[in-house]
C-alpha cells in the first residue's frame, strides 16, 4: 500500500509540473500574473515535496501526500479568487482536490478534504449569490478563450487521474495475484509438511509410509505420476525399481512404467536425477529442458506422453538415502527454494519411519533374546533340581560302597569279588564327576 501512494503522489505531482507550465503561459498571456505566479509557486514547491520524498518514501509519503494536497486546494482557491470566484470556469479546479486526497492519503483524508470542498464551494457559491465582486484579472476580450482552455484543461486533468488510478488498479490486481499465487504456494507447504508428519505417524511400516506419501504428494500438487526407487538386494549400492507406482492414467502411462521397472541406476550416475539426488541427498528438479537433453528413452517416452518436469525426493535415514520418491508432471515451472525445502523435510518425516522400523525391530529381538533367555534359566533350575538330587544319592552310595569295600578286604573276601566291588565304586565316581559337569 506504502509503494502505491508513493507511486501516486509521484505521477500526481508530475502531472501537476507539466500541466502547470501550460497553465502559467496561459495565465501570463491573459494578464492574469497573479495566477501565473501562483502556479508557478506552486510547481516549485510540489517539486520540492517530490524531492523531500525521495530520500524515506515509506516514511514520508503521509506527510508528503498531506502537503500536495494542501498545496493544490491552497492553488485553486486563490485561482477562484483571483478570476471572479463561482461563477467562473476554473473553479470546477477545486472539485479535484478530494479524489487527489483518495488517492495520496487515502479514504478518510478524501472524506475531510471533500468536506471542507463541500464548505468552500457552499462560501464562494454564498458570496456570488450577495452580489460579491471578487477580482478578475482575465480581460473580457479572452474571456471564451480562458474558458475554453479551462475545460479543455480540466478534461485532461481528469484524464490522467483516470489513468493514474487505472494503472493503480492493475498494479493491485497484479499485487493480488502474486499475494494470491504466493498464498497457494504457502498452503501447498504447510499441506505437504502435514502430510509429511500424518504419514510417519499413521504408517507402521516403511513401505505403507512411502505410499502413503506418494498418494498425499500427487493430490496435494497435482503431480501426474509417483514412484519409489529402493536400493538393490544384492548390497551393490544401486537403486531399482520398487513396488509403488501411482498414476491417474495408469494405461496411458504403461509404457514409462515398464521402462522403469527393467531400468537399474548406479547412485553414483549423475546423468539421471535419481543418481543425483542420491548422491547429493537433496531434493531435485528437472524440468522439459532437462528431460530432452536426457539421452535415455525413458525420458523421451515421458516427453511423448506429455510430462515436462521430474521431481526427486531423497528419504534419507541415518544420513544415507534409503529411497527416492520420483513425480512426474505436465507443469514445466521450475520449484522455488522454498517448495524444494518443503520437500526434503517431507523425505526426512517419511525416514524418521524407516528409523522407528529398525528400532522397532532392535527391540523385538531384544524381547526375544530375553524370553530364551528366561526360558533357559527355566529349564537350567528345572534340571538342576533333580541333578542335585542324584549327586547326594551318588554321594552316599559312594560312601557305603567304599565301606563295604574296606568289610570285605577286612574279611578277606575272594579277590575276584573285591576287585568288582572297587570296580563299582570307580562307575560311581565318574557318575559324580557327569553330575557336577551338569
Amino acid at each position: 500500500a506504502t509503494e502505491q501512494r508513493v507511486r501516486a503522489l509521484r505521477i500526481a505531482t508530475l502531472a501537476m509540473l507539466a500541466i502547470g507550465v501550460p497553465l502559467a503561459a496561459h495565465a501570463a498571456a491573459l494578464g492574469a500574473l497573479p495566477g501565473a505566479v501562483a502556479i508557478g509557486v506552486a510547481m516549485a514547491i510540489g517539486a520540492a515535496n517530490l524531492a523531500w520524498l525521495r530520500r524515506d518514501p515509506a516514511r514520508r509519503v503521509t506527510r508528503a501526500g498531506r502537503t500536495g494536497v494542501a498545496l493544490l486546494y491552497a492553488l485553486f482557491v486563490f485561482s477562484a479568487c483571483t478570476t471572479g470566484g463561482f461563477a467562473d470556469p476554473s473553479f470546477v479546479w477545486l472539485f479535484t482536490v478530494p479524489v487527489a486526497a483518495v488517492a495520496l492519503c487515502g479514504l478518510r483524508c478524501g472524506w475531510f478534504w471533500a468536506g471542507i470542498t463541500v464548505a468552500t464551494t457552499i462560501g464562494f457559491w454564498w458570496l456570488d449569490l450577495r452580489g460579491v465582486a471578487l477580482p478578475d484579472f482575465v480581460l473580457p476580450e479572452v474571456q471564451a478563450g480562458h474558458e475554453l482552455v479551462t475545460r479543455v484543461a480540466v478534461v485532461v486533468a481528469f484524464t490522467l487521474r483516470t489513468s493514474s488510478l487505472r494503472h493503480a488498479q492493475r498494479g493491485v490486481e497484479r499485487d493480488l495475484v502474486t499475494a494470491k499465487r504466493e498464498l497457494r504456494r504457502e498452503a501447498m507447504c504447510v499441506q505437504l509438511l502435514e502430510h509429511g508428519a500424518a504419514a510417519a505417524n499413521e504408517s507402521n511400516t516403511f513401505a505403507a509410509a512411502l505410499t502413503s506419501c506418494a498418494e498425499r504428494i500427487t493430490k496435494t500438487t497435482g503431480w501426474r505420476i509417483a514412484h519409489a526407487w529402493l536400493p538393490a538386494p544384492d548390497d551393490s549400492h544401486d537403486f531399482v525399481s520398487g513396488s509403488i507406482w501411482l498414476s491417474g492414467e495408469p494405461h496411458r502411462h504403461a509404457p514409462l512404467q515398464e521402462l522403469t521397472h527393467s531400468l537399474r541406476i548406479a547412485a553414483g550416475d549423475a546423468s539421471t536425477l535419481v543418481g543425483r539426488v542420491v548422491a547429493r541427498a537433496r531434493p531435485e528438479w528437472m524440468g522439459d529442458a532437462g528431460l530432452a537433453a536426457e539421452a535415455s528413452a525413458r525420458a523421451q517416452c515421458a516427453r511423448e506422453l506429455g510430462l515436462r518436469c521430474a521431481i526427486g525426493l531423497p528419504v534419507c535415514s541415518n544420513g544415507e538415502v534409503i529411497a527416492v520418491l520420483e513425480f512426474f508432471g505436465t507443469d514445466d515451472a521450475s520449484l522455488d527454494d522454498r517448495l524444494l525445502a518443503v520437500v526434503g523435510a517431507v523425505g526426512l518425516q517419511v525416514g524418521r519411519v524407516a528409523d522407528r522400523v529398525r528400532l522397532h525391530d532392535r527391540v523385538r529381538h531384544s524381547q526375544k533374546l530375553e524370553s530364551v533367555g528366561q526360558l533357559a534359566a527355566g529349564i537350567a533350575h528345572e534340571i538342576n533340581n533333580p541333578m542335585a538330587y542324584v549327586r547326594s544319592n551318588l554321594g552316599l552310595l559312594r560312601q557305603e560302597w567304599r565301606e563295604l569295600l574296606e568289610d570285605a578286604r577286612a574279611k578277606s573276601w575272594p579277590e575276584e569279588g573285591c576287585r568288582r566291588l572297587a570296580g563299582c565304586e570307580e562307575l560311581i565316581d565318574d557318575t559324580l564327576d557327569g553330575v557336577d559337569r551338569t
